[in-house]
Protein backbone atom coordinates (compact mmCIF):
# COMPACT_ATOMS: atom_id res chain seq x y z
CA UNK A 1 0.00 0.00 0.00
CA UNK A 2 2.80 2.15 0.96
CA UNK A 3 4.84 1.46 -2.12
CA UNK A 4 2.07 2.27 -4.46
CA UNK A 5 2.21 5.76 -2.06
CA UNK A 6 5.68 6.28 -2.99
CA UNK A 7 5.18 5.53 -6.73
CA UNK A 8 2.45 7.49 -6.90
CA UNK A 9 4.42 10.53 -5.63
CA UNK A 10 7.34 10.13 -7.48
CA UNK A 11 5.15 10.92 -10.26
CA UNK A 12 3.75 13.93 -8.80
CA UNK A 13 7.28 15.75 -8.91
CA UNK A 14 7.40 14.98 -12.55
CA UNK A 15 11.58 14.85 -13.01
CA UNK A 16 12.02 11.06 -11.87
CA UNK A 17 13.45 12.10 -8.87
CA UNK A 18 11.85 9.22 -6.12
CA UNK A 19 10.72 10.42 -2.91
CA UNK A 20 11.75 11.42 0.62
CA UNK A 21 14.22 8.62 2.18
CA UNK A 22 14.29 9.85 6.21
CA UNK A 23 16.84 8.18 8.53
CA UNK A 24 17.34 9.21 11.80
CA UNK A 25 20.11 12.02 11.08
CA UNK A 26 19.35 13.05 7.93
CA UNK A 27 16.81 13.48 4.78
CA UNK A 28 18.32 11.86 1.21
CA UNK A 29 17.07 12.48 -2.17
CA UNK A 30 18.85 11.02 -5.68
CA UNK A 31 20.69 13.68 -6.86
CA UNK A 32 19.47 14.79 -10.73
CA UNK A 33 22.50 15.69 -12.57
CA UNK A 34 24.65 13.31 -9.84
CA UNK A 35 25.18 10.01 -9.75
CA UNK A 36 24.65 9.28 -5.71
CA UNK A 37 22.70 10.47 -3.16
CA UNK A 38 23.19 13.97 -0.88
CA UNK A 39 21.86 14.64 2.12
CA UNK A 40 18.98 17.35 1.97
CA UNK A 41 19.29 20.45 3.94
CA UNK A 42 16.61 22.31 5.20
CA UNK A 43 17.63 25.91 3.35
CA UNK A 44 17.35 23.53 0.10
CA UNK A 45 13.37 22.10 1.43
CA UNK A 46 12.82 26.19 1.77
CA UNK A 47 14.40 27.03 -1.40
CA UNK A 48 12.11 24.54 -3.58
CA UNK A 49 9.62 23.35 -1.56
CA UNK A 50 7.93 21.75 -5.23
CA UNK A 51 10.78 20.05 -5.66
CA UNK A 52 10.27 17.44 -2.92
CA UNK A 53 7.39 15.10 -1.61
CA UNK A 54 5.43 16.23 1.15
CA UNK A 55 2.99 14.47 3.83
CA UNK A 56 0.16 16.21 2.22
CA UNK A 57 1.09 14.79 -1.05
CA UNK A 58 1.87 11.50 0.06
CA UNK A 59 -1.55 11.28 1.69
CA UNK A 60 -3.37 12.74 -1.26
CA UNK A 61 -1.79 10.13 -3.33
CA UNK A 62 -2.38 7.50 -1.38
CA UNK A 63 -6.18 8.39 -0.44
CA UNK A 64 -6.28 8.12 -4.16
CA UNK A 65 -5.09 4.97 -4.99
CA UNK A 66 -7.14 3.72 -1.94
CA UNK A 67 -10.47 5.05 -3.74
CA UNK A 68 -9.38 1.90 -6.77
CA UNK A 69 -10.11 -0.93 -3.58
CA UNK A 70 -13.18 -2.48 -3.27
CA UNK A 71 -15.45 -1.66 -0.67
CA UNK A 72 -17.84 -3.93 1.20
CA UNK A 73 -20.54 -2.81 -0.78
CA UNK A 74 -19.10 -3.57 -4.25
CA UNK A 75 -18.23 -6.89 -2.55
CA UNK A 76 -21.82 -7.65 -1.59
CA UNK A 77 -22.21 -7.33 -5.20
CA UNK A 78 -20.39 -9.93 -6.32
CA UNK A 79 -21.48 -12.86 -4.07
CA UNK A 80 -23.73 -13.09 -1.22
CA UNK A 81 -23.90 -15.33 1.81
CA UNK A 82 -26.26 -17.68 -0.42
CA UNK A 83 -23.95 -17.86 -3.29
CA UNK A 84 -21.37 -18.40 -1.38
CA UNK A 85 -23.12 -21.52 0.16
CA UNK A 86 -23.74 -22.86 -3.19
CA UNK A 87 -20.32 -23.37 -4.00
CA UNK A 88 -18.09 -26.46 -3.35
CA UNK A 89 -17.32 -27.08 0.04
CA UNK A 90 -14.12 -28.69 1.02
CA UNK A 91 -16.03 -32.16 1.25
CA UNK A 92 -17.54 -31.88 -2.14
CA UNK A 93 -14.13 -31.02 -3.67
CA UNK A 94 -12.97 -33.99 -1.14
CA UNK A 95 -16.07 -36.77 -2.56
CA UNK A 96 -15.37 -35.37 -6.46
CA UNK A 97 -11.88 -36.46 -6.31
CA UNK A 98 -12.42 -39.81 -4.78
CA UNK A 99 -14.73 -40.06 -7.79
CA UNK A 100 -12.27 -39.02 -9.72
CA UNK A 101 -9.51 -41.10 -8.74
CA UNK A 102 -11.92 -44.27 -8.47
CA UNK A 103 -13.34 -43.37 -12.31
CA UNK A 104 -10.12 -43.28 -13.75
CA UNK A 105 -8.65 -46.28 -11.64
CA UNK A 106 -11.70 -48.34 -13.15
CA UNK A 107 -11.09 -46.91 -16.75
CA UNK A 108 -7.61 -48.06 -16.04
CA UNK A 109 -8.54 -51.65 -14.76
CA UNK A 110 -10.66 -51.88 -18.08
CA UNK A 111 -8.07 -50.71 -20.25
CA UNK A 112 -5.49 -53.32 -18.82
CA UNK A 113 -8.12 -56.46 -19.01
CA UNK A 114 -8.56 -55.49 -22.83
CA UNK A 115 -4.86 -55.06 -23.08
CA UNK A 116 -4.67 -58.98 -21.52
CA UNK A 117 -7.24 -60.75 -23.49
CA UNK A 118 -5.16 -59.11 -26.37
CA UNK A 119 -2.21 -60.53 -25.37
CA UNK A 120 -4.04 -63.92 -24.39
CA UNK A 121 -4.97 -64.17 -27.98
CA UNK A 122 -1.93 -63.93 -29.51
CA UNK A 123 0.54 -65.67 -27.16
CA UNK A 124 1.17 -69.23 -27.28
CA UNK A 125 0.92 -71.80 -24.40
CA UNK A 126 2.94 -74.64 -23.70
CA UNK A 127 1.22 -76.81 -25.65
CA UNK A 128 1.13 -74.63 -28.49
CA UNK A 129 4.35 -74.52 -28.29
CA UNK A 130 5.15 -78.58 -28.04
CA UNK A 131 2.92 -79.15 -30.63
CA UNK A 132 5.11 -77.32 -33.40
CA UNK A 133 7.61 -78.97 -31.95
CA UNK A 134 6.88 -82.26 -32.40
CA UNK A 135 5.73 -81.24 -35.93
CA UNK A 136 8.51 -80.09 -36.55
CA UNK A 137 10.91 -82.73 -34.92
CA UNK A 138 8.75 -85.11 -37.42
CA UNK A 139 9.35 -83.07 -40.33
CA UNK A 140 13.06 -83.24 -39.60
CA UNK A 141 13.04 -86.99 -39.04
CA UNK A 142 11.24 -87.64 -42.46
CA UNK A 143 13.61 -85.67 -44.23
CA UNK A 144 16.77 -87.03 -42.73
CA UNK A 145 14.85 -90.47 -43.97
CA UNK A 146 14.33 -89.53 -47.23
CA UNK A 147 17.57 -88.34 -47.77
CA UNK A 148 18.67 -91.69 -46.96
CA UNK A 149 16.50 -93.03 -48.96
CA UNK A 150 18.03 -90.68 -51.79
CA UNK A 151 21.71 -91.64 -50.84
CA UNK A 152 20.86 -95.30 -51.33
CA UNK A 153 18.82 -95.24 -54.40
CA UNK A 154 21.60 -92.79 -56.01
CA UNK A 155 24.37 -95.59 -54.81
CA UNK A 156 22.08 -98.11 -56.01
CA UNK A 157 21.67 -96.38 -59.59
CA UNK A 158 25.42 -96.13 -60.27
CA UNK A 159 25.79 -99.62 -59.57
CA UNK A 160 23.48 -100.52 -62.05
CA UNK A 161 24.91 -97.95 -64.72
CA UNK A 162 28.18 -99.57 -64.36
CA UNK A 163 26.79 -102.68 -65.05
CA UNK A 164 24.58 -101.98 -68.14
CA UNK A 165 26.15 -100.11 -70.45
CA UNK A 166 23.94 -96.85 -71.97
CA UNK A 167 22.26 -98.08 -75.41
CA UNK A 168 23.19 -95.90 -78.09
CA UNK A 169 20.50 -93.70 -79.22
CA UNK A 170 19.50 -95.56 -83.05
Amino acid sequence: MWKAAFQGASSLIGSGISPLTNTEDETTIPTVAGNGRHPVTRDELKAEPKRFVTKEDLRAELKAALKNYATKKNLERFATKKDLERFATKEDLRSYAKQETVDRLALEIVNIKDELARMNERMATKDDINRITNTLDYLVLMTEKGWNKLTVHDERLRALEERCPAVPPA
